[in-house]
């Protein structure tokens, strides 16, 4: 009788570990990105930017990191390019 090669069963690795699905989020909820008030420094440069003639769209914290960003629209003659950036 003519066996196949390969026809042998190997015995089974064990499966490698899995990491489990944490059960609990990373960082902020949804409703902690935008629940508090901004600290004083953000409410400082809001009205800085408001003092330019801008107007801010939203803040709001990174919900990763926690940290606050400002979203702001100013006019065009208040702004210079930084220095690294190359005239086009």
């Amino acid at each position: 009788m003519l066996q196949k090669r390969g026809s042998e069963s190997k015995p089974k690795q064990p499966a490698g570990k899995r990491r489990k699905k944490s059960s609990s989020p990373r960082g902020l909820t949804a409703s902690e990105v935008a629940a508090d008030s901004p600290p004083a420094e953000i409410d400082a440069l809001i009205q800085t930017v408001r003092d330019s003639g801008g107007g801010v769209v939203g803040a709001y914290r990174d919900p990763v990191g926690g940290h606050w960003h400002l979203i702001a629209s100013l006019p065009m003659e208040r702004i210079e390019p930084t220095p690294f950036q190359r005239d086009l």
